[in-house]
C-alpha cells in the first residue's frame, strides 16, 4: 500500500538524517488515517460495493485464467497451456 511506502521511505530518510524513528510511525499512522478518511469521503458506499464486486472478480478469474491445475492439459494453468500452444505454432 502506498502508505506502507511511505513509511519505509521516512524510516530510511530519519536514519540517514539521525532523526527520532519513533515519531516517524506516528505520523504515518495518522497520514494513513486523513487518506482514509478522504477515500470514505470521496467514494460513496454504493460505488465501494461495486468496485469490491469487481475487484472479487477480477481475483476469481485472475485464479481461472492463471493459477488453476487441469487434468486434461497434464496440470497446467490454462493461460500457460495456452502460450506454449502460441510458441509451438510459431516455431512450425
Amino acid at each position: 500500500m502506498f502508505v506502507d511506502l511511505l513509511l519505509d521511505a521516512l524510516l530510511r530518510q530519519t536514519a540517514e538524517e539521525g532523526l527520532d524513528h519513533r515519531v516517524v510511525p506516528a505520523v504515518a499512522r495518522a497520514a494513513h488515517t486523513g487518506f482514509e478518511a478522504v477515500r470514505a469521503a470521496a467514494v460513496p458506499p454504493r460505488v465501494a460495493t461495486r468496485l469490491g464486486a469487481l475487484g472479487a472478480t477480477l481475483e476469481w478469474v485472475d485464479w481461472f485464467n492463471h493459477r488453476r491445475l487441469l487434468e486434461p492439459i497434464g496440470y497446467l494453468p490454462p493461460a500457460e497451456f495456452e502460450a506454449r500452444d502460441y510458441q509451438q505454432a510459431a516455431v512450425a
